[in-house]
């Protein structure tokens, strides 16, 4: 016998992929809807104690914190320091984004190219080199993107004069190095996109995005494969600089 989990929201049914049996939680293809299913009438103790870093609303593309007085839980990789009137944060990108795939492709792609790329060089064929010469790249670029994505961190600093962001030690296209002034920071919230596909089904990504004083939506930092991340970043640096949370209405 097996159960079938609807959505709560438009009744579509969920798929095994988008449930989330550790957290309890699943995710609404149809309307993008994310709830819990966990049993109402349970006495568990740790059930009733539970607080879920990915327990949040989704109101269109931007997902909330809870508005029940919960905070969202530090997640595993993500090292916190505050000293100094200084609040910082190290995010190695291994902990929060997802690279198995780009590791497994660019082994591949290489180990492929690779016998062609050493019998030119061996022979002085410079027909089978520049015959391969855009495959290189191609594979040059996957293996540098893939090694940041297994080395680099994102180094956030907070202080009461601005937000600083930092992504090393390998430079990637798309992530660059940012500072924004406090005083253009009026909101801070939770964005959710889908930047790639993998077996056609969207690789949801989650990233914190501020809303500027002059009303313009700038994204500070992204590619985290888990909403939790992003949430527990937004809750404590808007805690940090006293920003009143709020949500945020889609354009």
């Amino acid at each position: 016998m097996t159960n079938q989990l609807n959505c709560i929201s438009c009744g579509n049914a969920i798929a095994a992929d988008d449930v989330n049996l550790q957290n309890m939680v699943a995710k609404c293809r149809q309307c993008n809807a994310v709830f819990s299913f966990m049993p109402q009438n349970t006495s568990t103790s740790s059930f009733l104690e539970y607080k879920d870093p990915l327990e949040q609303t989704l109101t269109e593309d931007f997902l909330q914190r809870p508005t029940d007085g919960l905070e969202v839980e530090m997640p595993s990789g993500v090292i916190m320091e505050r000293d100094f009137g200084e609040l910082r944060f190290t995010i190695p990108w291994r902990k929060t984004r997802r690279w198995g795939f780009f590791l497994l492709f660019t082994i591949i792609w290489n180990g492929i190219l690779t016998p062609f790329i050493v019998m030119g060089i061996a022979t002085g064929s410079w027909e089978i080199l520049l015959f391969t010469s855009i495959h290189t790249i191609v594979g040059v670029s996957f293996l540098l993107y893939t090694l940041g994505l297994m080395f680099n961190k994102t180094s956030i600093v907070v202080t009461s004069q601005g937000v600083d962001i930092k992504n090393g030690p390998i430079p990637i296209p798309f992530n660059p190095n940012r500072f924004m002034a406090v005083r253009e920071i009026q909101q801070l919230f939770v964005e959710e996109y889908v930047p790639s596909k993998t077996n056609g089904r969207p690789d949801y990504t989650y990233a914190i995005t501020a809303l500027t004083s002059s009303h313009e939506r700038q994204r500070l930092v992204g590619g985290f494969s888990q909403p939790g991340y992003a949430l527990y970043l937004e809750q404590e640096i808007e805690n940090f600089l006293g920003i009143k949370n709020k949500p945020i209405p889609r354009v």
